[in-house]
């Protein structure tokens, strides 16, 4: 009689037991459904990405994190919010934590590593983005941000060998292309970074005929407006970067003494950007050698006023 009862205060406590784990299971399984729901409205308002809008994904965010603390999306598309909203300290705080839970996440890795180049902290940023390189040699956007590390630093030989490393993972990474044209031209490669940038502006042509050209890198960085302190639309970054682009082309057929398609170039560089300075200043030389090549006068007068224009947007150039 002894031995039933204790079998049965045993079965009632094993039954007990795994109720108690059966509950448990359920709490968890609804934190983790109402963080993924919590994530989902983040998500939606930061694609949205309006002022007020990136503010509201990072209180959905944050109760995403509250119900899953482990939840990495969770913790780096809020480090991502913080970023877009120029809140640095809790930027890097969540970026770190994202890589913290999945140490071997590749897209938390480039994104901690691209964060910390807009900070100027490129040591760390080249720490990070070879790690991505190594969890994920195949990553194309891991290859070209440490493009970019290395351009930054002045290491363009490894930046030029990065690109082309991004490239042939990927033929239409845009800013493989940009860093790849910048560093020849910083080593003075003319022919060649003429090539890239002429690759370049082909690519981020979104009148092109090829849709997955459209897949461009810099939409929706909220960075690439340098000095800026506020939040670059689509339309901005767009512009920007096809500036930035046909200025590096204009620089580069310049200086191989194709003036007429360097004219060319700035007029399109100015196109996207009329306050863009060095294309005034760039125009402005181009007319200096039409003139040393043709002694017109007339090319003089469009040097002059091009280095007016260059002047009257900013009289602290250091090309004046």
């Amino acid at each position: 009689m002894v031995d039933a009862q204790n079998a049965l205060q045993e079965a009632r406590k094993h039954l007990d037991d795994l109720q108690n784990r059966a509950h448990a299971i359920q709490v968890e399984t609804l934190k983790i459904s109402q963080a993924l729901d919590r994530f989902r409205d983040g998500l939606k308002l930061y694609n949205k990405g309006g002022n007020d809008d990136l503010k509201q994904a990072v209180e959905a965010f944050q109760k995403a994190l509250a119900e899953d603390p482990e939840y990495e999306e969770a913790a780096l598309y809020l480090g991502r919010s913080y970023q877009v909203l120029f809140e640095a300290e809790q930027a890097l705080k969540y970026h770190e934590l994202a890589v913290k839970l999945q140490p071997a996440w590749s897209e938390a890795l480039i994104s901690l590593g691209s964060m910390l180049l807009d900070m100027g902290n490129t040591t760390d940023a080249i720490v990070y983005l070879r790690k991505a390189v190594s969890v994920d040699p195949g990553n194309s956007l891991a290859r070209s941000h440490m493009a970019q590390a290395y351009r930054l630093t002045g290491a363009f030989d490894k930046a030029i060998e990065e690109s082309r490393e991004a490239l042939r993972l990927d033929p239409s990474n845009a800013q493989a292309l940009l860093w790849l044209g910048d560093s020849l031209r910083a080593t003075k490669q003319w022919q060649d970074a003429r090539d890239a940038y002429r690759q370049y502006v082909q690519v981020t042509d979104f009148d092109a005929s090829v849709p997955e050209k459209i897949g461009f890198y810099f939409l929706g960085n909220p960075f690439t407006r340098a000095f800026s302190k506020k939040r670059a639309t689509q339309e901005q970054v767009y512009r920007d970067q096809r500036n930035i682009g046909f200025f590096g082309l204009c620089d580069c057929e310049q200086r191989l003494g194709n003036l007429a398609r360097a004219q060319q170039s700035c007029l399109r560089a100015l196109g996207y950007d009329p306050e863009d300075a060095f294309s005034y200043f760039k125009i402005g030389r181009i007319n200096l050698d039409r003139f040393n090549q043709t002694a017109r006068k007339e090319t003089l007068v469009d040097a002059q006023a091009a280095f007016q224009k260059m002047l009257a947007i900013n009289p602290d150039l250091e090309e004046s």
